[in-house]
């Protein structure tokens, strides 16, 4: 027994397979690139339904090879270059109801169902055109049931071409063809192909095969123009074969290639410090084991602590300089990048008070800056003491929140982190919250030795604002957060409850609840003394 083929089902299976009419286009160019044309000129004319395209290449010498499957026809150096799969003007047979081709001298008129069906094609005859060079396929009744748009397909394919491409009589653009790409941007020749760079230290990478694109353009990617040892999935090259240890070899090579352009760059600048500022990074991306060997970290290192809110918005802003290993010892710093929930809110308001800042990246985990750092483990909330020489607690309620106790405080609040001894003092100028519902945690405040456990610590001259609210997670909960009118009448209702609790005049603080009167009854109260007691917590008008 040997293996056979079925020639007449064969044919007619490829017509299930070859249903996309843009590819034929592709495998045309293609055609005309390897018969070493310099310009392609296609033309459409959608109510005709014709499509031709002509070039200037070397022509058809046997046409019998156009009709015949795998068998590619050409020349020694073009199959061992471009491995020509030999089914490239096949695939016409399934695009339109006939084909004519014209080349040195001679003419072919196909009739495509004939074909398919197995039935005599007439033999080339002379052509009355008299082509000196070139070839011309002309597809009659050109199937676009798919929704193919020729133009744009056309205008897909120019761009990477290798040679000039007309479609209708206009030349298409071809700007990210080599030839065009490589005059302004930086070539390096890879194991894979030419990369033609236009965004350095980028890893993404677009890939081209003889001149069609693979797969889609990235963003901030480089051009990769592959060469012959990348194996392609046949016939359409629109896949690699063994993807997987493609990208893993290819992102390596590039990872090293990067690298290696750091170490120069630094070599060249001779001044560690602006090469950092310039290229950290890239450098944390690619060789941040070097940093080691710099006594210097970068702004980009570093962020301000922000005050703890629970908006999903929260973020911190970067500081204004970067610090050397001497300067960054006077400094306190942490690497704490989330306060959220009960573990570690205090250890928030220590350091936002105490103006320290936040090392942002994950540095090498011997880099000298994790000498002095507060790490996470030593900044739990029991790490943690509060304490103020005086302090009255206020009861309060909040109409769209909730209700509880405030600590108004008068003079400066402590907050001592026990592991270290450091001390962070916050001025009667401010407030923040002790609370958090994340687990039920409440932090104590130690006010003249006796502890409370009020939500809020409120400083007399404090301005209260809608963060503070948020920084507590049970109200956060109840918050609607597409309405800031809610929030922000909570916090006016909670200012006033505390100039009320400050004040000692009972005509002020009644002022002060009551506020400003709308203008609609202020001409109907004008001139009016009215009498009031307070019953149930309620104001009485007598």
């Amino acid at each position: 027994m040997q293996l056979s083929i079925n020639e007449k089902n064969t044919i007619q299976n490829f017509a299930s397979v070859m249903t996309d009419s843009s590819k034929v286009i592709s495998e045309l160019i293609q055609n005309s690139r390897r018969a070493g044309a310099t310009e392609i000129h296609i033309h459409y004319d959608k109510i005709l339904n014709v499509f031709q395209i002509k070039d200037n290449g070397s022509g058809i010498d046997n046409f019998e090879n156009l009709i015949t499957l795998s068998e590619s026809g050409w020349n020694k150096d073009t199959q061992e270059n471009d491995s020509p799969f030999g089914m490239g003007f096949f695939s016409t047979l399934f695009a339109a109801d006939a084909v004519i081709v014209e080349s040195n001298g001679q003419i072919l008129t196909i009739d495509t169902k004939k074909a398919l069906n197995f039935e005599d094609i007439p033999a080339p005859t002379a052509s009355p055109n008299k082509m000196e060079q070139g070839t011309s396929i002309t597809l009659h009744g050109f199937n676009t049931d798919h929704g193919i748009n020729v133009s744009s397909k056309v205008f897909d394919l120019a761009l990477y071409s290798s040679i000039d491409i007309y479609y209708n009589g206009k030349l298409q653009s071809s700007s990210l063809s080599f030839r065009h790409f490589q005059k302004n941007n930086r070539v390096v020749q890879t194991p894979f192909g030419q990369l033609v760079i236009e965004h350095p230290f980028s890893t993404t990478l677009t890939l081209v095969c003889q001149d069609l694109l693979i797969g889609e353009r990235k963003t901030y990617s480089n051009v990769l123009y592959l060469n012959n040892t990348i194996e392609m999935r046949m016939p359409d090259r629109d896949i690699i074969l063994n993807a997987d240890k493609f990208n893993k070899e290819s992102y390596a090579w590039l990872k090293t290639f990067w690298t290696n352009e750091l170490i120069q760059i630094r070599k060249d600048m001779n001044n560690d410090v602006a090469f950092l500022d310039k290229y950290f990074s890239h450098v944390m991306t690619f060789c941040k084991s070097i940093l080691n060997d710099i006594n210097y970290l970068p702004k980009d290192a570093f962020r301000e602590t922000q005050k703890y809110t629970c908006r999903d918005d929260f973020a911190a802003d970067g500081v204004p300089k970067g610090f050397t290993k001497a300067e960054l010892q006077d400094v306190l710093v942490h690497n704490i990048d989330d306060f959220n929930g009960s573990s570690c809110n205090i250890a928030n308001q220590f350091f936002y008070y105490a103006n320290a800042i936040e090392l942002c990246e994950a540095l090498p985990d011997d880099h000298w800056a994790y000498e002095g750092i507060f790490k996470l483990e030593q900044c739990a909330n029991d790490d943690f003491e509060i304490s103020t020489s005086s302090g009255e607690i206020m009861e309060y309620s909040l109409e769209y929140g909730m209700v509880g106790d405030a600590l108004i405080v008068d003079t400066d609040v402590e907050i001592l982190h026990k592991p270290t001894g450091k001390i962070v003092t916050v001025s009667p100028d401010n407030a923040f919250a002790l609370f958090t519902e994340c687990e039920g945690f409440y932090k104590d405040i130690s006010v003249n030795g006796k502890l409370e456990s009020p939500e809020f610590v409120i400083g007399k001259d404090a301005v209260i604002e809608d963060e503070l609210l948020l920084q507590v997670k049970s109200y956060r909960n109840e918050f609607d957060d597409n309405n800031d009118t809610e929030l922000s009448e909570d916090r006016r209702s909670l200012t006033s409850q505390v100039s009320a609790f400050k004040a000692d005049d009972v005509k002020q603080i009644l002022s002060d609840l009551i506020g400003h009167i709308p203008p609609v009854l202020q001409s109907k109260l004008a001139g009016h003394k009215l009498t009031a007691t307070i019953e149930n917590g309620r104001l009485i008008f007598a």
